[in-house]
Formats: C-alpha cells, structure tokens, sequence
C-alpha cells in the first residue's frame, strides 16, 4: 500500500491544488451573480478537490501519515458546491458563495495576538477586546477630524 501511495500521491496533490486554485480565483473574479457556465466548473472543480483531498487522506490514514487531516468544514464546502451545481442545472444566474464568507482584512491580521501578548491571561478575551475598541476609536478620531 506504501508504494501505491507514494505514487499517487504527487499527481493527486497536484490535481487537487489546480482544481481548488482555478475554483476560489473564478469565484474572486465573478462579482455577486456568476452565470450558470461558470458556475457548473467553479463546482466541479470545487467538487473535485474535495474528492481528490478525501482519496489523499484515505490513503495517508491506510499508510499511517499525519498528513491531510478531514476537516469537519469539509462537510459544509460539500454543500456549498453541490448548491452551486444544482443552482447552475436551474438558473441562468447563480449566487456566489463568497457572499456567505466572512474574511479577514490583511491589515488586522498580527493586531490582536500582539495585544493578547500584553495582557494577563485570565482576562486576555477582554482585554483584547477592550483594547481593540479604543484602537478602533482612535483611528476614527483622527478621520473625523481630517474630514
């Protein structure tokens, strides 16, 4: 089994980064409402990484590696591809996923382990928070009084 996997595992890795990749940068470069085309291969594709991924990590598991743990995410990208297929079967337009996604702005990522590392941790959740909002504050001090 070792074997098999070992030589699987190279061109499976590789399949699945180039199915996910063309998926999430489709879905970057539609705005809210994809058409039925693209939408059908942001899914397959989509639904294809998730298949080659579940193969990945049966085969780590039969092999005994650490490696491509299934996430319980999985379960929900699942669902989210397969409502994007079957919305793309029904309708000329199709409602992008992303816009059920919550992101992160790169501008804050860093910000609240720096303030979590300057505070006691008993109340570190609050703190943090605390002083997120003052940080928060500050900056929109300044922009009201450039405007």
């Amino acid at each position: 089994m070792l074997c098999k996997m070992t030589t699987l595992l190279p061109c499976a890795q590789a399949e699945s980064v180039k199915h996910v990749n063309s998926a999430i940068s489709s879905l970057y470069r539609n705005g809210v409402w994809i058409e039925r085309g693209e939408a059908r291969v942001i899914a397959m594709h989509s639904i294809e990484f998730l298949r080659n991924y579940s193969q990945l990590a049966w085969l780590a598991f039969r092999s005994g590696s650490p490696k491509f743990p299934m996430q319980p995410k999985f379960h929900y990208l699942n669902h989210t591809w397969v409502e994007l297929l079957q919305q793309s079967q029904k309708h000329r337009w199709c409602l992008s996923p992303l816009i059920f996604s919550c992101q992160m702005q790169e501008d804050f990522i860093g910000k609240p382990s720096r303030l979590s590392r300057r505070c006691n941790p008993r109340s570190v959740s609050q703190r943090v928070l605390q002083r997120s909002f003052a940080a928060t504050r500050q900056c929109l001090r300044c922009l009201v009084e450039t405007l």
